[in-house]
């Protein structure tokens, strides 16, 4: 082979990788749901089910590992953003400062 010539790594094709593989890729999607279902006050935890889940699957295969890792690297902001939403939520219930019917009061200038 000479210096000029490339060689190319052949793509897998979805039917060249097993059924089994492409469930357990999915999963890691899936179980953002569930977790997100399950944990909805508690963002963290959707965090460290995509932690877990992806340490438990990544020496399947490399097709598992990648679904796994992209699943835990967007569960990173929509972690953060849940948990600003849910800090803005009980701010916004329990803060003392702000009252509704003084905010709303007929009359109030």
């Amino acid at each position: 082979m000479s210096e000029t010539e490339v060689q190319y790594h052949p793509v897998p094709q979805p039917d060249d990788i097993p059924v089994r593989e492409r469930e357990d890729a999915m999963g890691g999607y899936l179980m953002m749901f569930a977790a997100l279902a399950a944990g909805l006050p508690l963002p963290i935890i959707n965090l460290i089910a995509a932690i877990i889940y992806f340490y438990i699957n990544k020496a399947k295969s490399r097709f598992i590992a990648f679904h796994a890792y992209q699943s835990l690297i967007s569960q990173i902001p929509t972690s953060l953003l849940n948990a600003g939403l849910v800090f803005w939520t009980v701010r916004l219930f329990f803060y003392q400062s702000v009252r509704f019917k003084e905010v709303f009061s007929i009359g109030s200038e």
